[in-house]
């Protein structure tokens, strides 16, 4: 079985839960990741296929959001490339923990 699973790459909760679960789903299928946003680092890279842009929030000093910042660092036209061109042809299932371009090319791609 290949499983990908799309990593939403904005802080570290998505990635320190991702670095619990990738071994033990490597140990019963062939895994890749897609990493999309931010903070792209934090010990993934063995599993790391591919890497996006994607979407991600800009915060300010305190935590909270800045709407300007994340609009401006949209970007649609390759978000939607991205999505087309995600290669699932080889994978049986997509795991996406909040991460919109794996889980909008499966939803496409009719891929559980």
């Amino acid at each position: 079985m290949r499983i990908l699973y799309g990593i939403q790459g904005t802080g570290h909760g998505h990635i320190s839960r991702a670095k619990e679960l990738l071994p033990r789903l490597a140990g019963h299928a062939s895994v890749d990741v897609l990493l999309s946003g931010g903070n792209s680092a934090m010990g993934l890279e063995d599993f790391i296929a591919y890497r996006k842009h994607g979407v991600s929030l800009s915060y300010d000093d305190q935590g909270g959001i800045l709407f300007l910042n994340t609009l401006l660092d949209l970007r649609p036209i390759s978000f939607v490339k991205d999505v087309s061109g995600v290669p699932l042809q080889s994978y049986n299932l997509v795991i996406s923990d909040y991460e919109p371009i794996s889980a909008w090319a499966a939803r496409l791609k009719n891929i559980p």
